[in-house]
């Protein structure tokens, strides 16, 4: 009856699932073909660079031994007859800076010298201006070697680059000349930078040598930016004498939050005359910061006169200003240690815990 009914029905075929299995089948095919070839690609890829390696390793060696027998020979650089597969900046900086730590002899310094002004100096100086990071690194590189009064104007380009690692070794580079002009220019690059990016520019301040703490304290005496106060005396601060602590005296009562915790923590280094005197009225300033600062600059200094003050900071309303106090007080041995085990639970219990929490951290 259906068939009378529904003829057409004896025409339709059964669904088929043939082509929904050939789609997964090839599917399955290329994603193994393309797991192969990443992987053939990575093996390749290691392969090539570990060969590299192997070479560059071996072409380094073969350069440190070249120079050795150069140096045997007292001979001096010349680029005519020095073996073209050496004459590569990219070569010479390393080996020449590993052979520093191995020859100290006078015929080593004076090849030394001679590469630098016959080859790389002159190499340096184009690439300084190079669009590329990279040959702006090989640049600031040769530079650092041995750093020339000449080379100022190239060292000051590379310290304003956007590139952090050529911005770092152009400013330990640049204060080695100890000129006014290279260290009024890494101030100003310290000054633009915040927290922890300022430490490369204050390490090679502070390499830099007595040229460059005689200049920040001449220039402290005259300096009005708050900023560039900042940048000196965190310099200063590994330095410090009476005349930089009376230098800094008004800046402990300022405005200028951060110029306030920088001349504290410069006192904090220097165990003077009028430290003391200094320091002890901040223990109840008004800004929490100030009073942890102060706590702990006067326990470093193990400052007894300050341990009445510092105790009744165990009982702060603000967490840091007790810890402080309280790893001052341990810093001050004995008496201060007496101090923290006198704490009560019962009068104060916030003194107490932040006291026994000090007594069981270890010595650093």
């Amino acid at each position: 009856m259906m068939t009378i009914l529904f003829p057409q029905l004896l025409a339709v075929e059964p669904p088929t699932l043939t082509p929904f299995y050939n789609s997964i089948k090839w599917t399955l095919i290329i994603e193994i073909l393309i797991v192969v070839l990443v992987g053939a690609f990575g093996i390749s890829l290691h392969w090539i660079l570990t060969s590299r390696k192997k070479k560059l390793r071996a072409l380094r060696k073969d350069l440190e031994s070249y120079l050795a027998k150069m140096v045997e020979q007292e001979e001096r650089f010349d680029s005519v007859n020095f073996p073209r597969k050496f004459l590569k900046v990219s070569l010479l900086v390393p080996v020449i800076v590993e052979m520093d730590a191995k020859q100290e002899s006078s015929s080593w310094k004076t090849l030394r010298n001679s590469i630098e002004e016959k080859y790389l100096l002159s190499k340096a100086r184009k690439l300084a201006y190079s669009r590329r990071w990279t040959r702006q690194l090989i640049a600031v590189r040769c530079f650092a070697l041995s750093p020339r009064i000449d080379d100022e104007k190239y060292l000051l380009h590379l310290l304003n680059n956007k590139v952090p690692i050529i911005k770092y070794v152009a400013a330990h580079a640049t204060a080695t000349l100890g000129t006014s002009s290279s260290i009024d220019a890494i101030l100003t690059v310290m000054n633009e930078a915040t927290r922890y990016l300022r430490h490369p520019f204050h390490d090679a301040l502070v390499k830099g040598g007595e040229k460059v703490f005689h200049y920040l304290e001449q220039r402290l005496e005259k300096e009005t930016n708050s900023y560039t106060r900042v940048s000196c005396i965190e310099v200063l601060a590994s330095n410090m004498n009476d005349h930089i602590a009376s230098l800094i005296e008004k800046d402990l009562t300022c405005s200028h939050k951060n110029l306030r915790i920088a001349a504290i923590r410069a006192l904090g280094h220097y165990k003077g005359a009028h430290t003391t005197r200094l320091l002890l009225p901040l223990l109840n300033d008004s800004e929490w910061e100030i009073r942890a600062l102060a706590a702990r600059s006067l326990g470093y200094l193990d400052i007894k006169k300050a341990l009445k003050q510092i105790s009744e900071l165990l009982k702060d309303n603000v967490w840091w200003v007790r810890m402080n106090a309280a790893m001052a007080l341990k810093k001050m041995g004995s008496e201060g240690e007496a101090i923290l085990n006198s704490q009560n639970p019962k009068v104060d219990r916030y003194a107490y815990e932040i006291a026994q929490y000090a007594l069981a951290l270890q010595e650093g």
